[in-house]
C-alpha cells in the first residue's frame, strides 16, 4: 500500500497467499542490522514522502 493506505496484519494469521504484494520498504533505518534488503522497491527511513501518519 502507499501513500496514505497503510494495512497492519498480524503474520500468524495469513494462510495461504494473501494475493497483495508490498510495495516499498519504510522505515529502513531501524531495521534489524543483520536484514538485508535484496530487492529492488523504494526504500525510506522513515514515512515515504506525501504520507501523512
Amino acid at each position: 500500500m502507499h501513500c496514505g493506505e497503510v494495512l497492519e496484519v498480524a503474520l500468524g494469521s495469513i494462510d495461504g497467499d494473501p494475493g497483495v504484494r508490498p510495495g516499498e520498504h519504510i522505515f529502513v533505518e531501524s531495521r534489524a542490522a543483520w536484514y538485508e534488503i535484496t530487492d529492488a522497491l523504494p526504500q525510506f527511513e522513515e514515512w515515504p514522502p506525501g504520507f501523512e501518519a
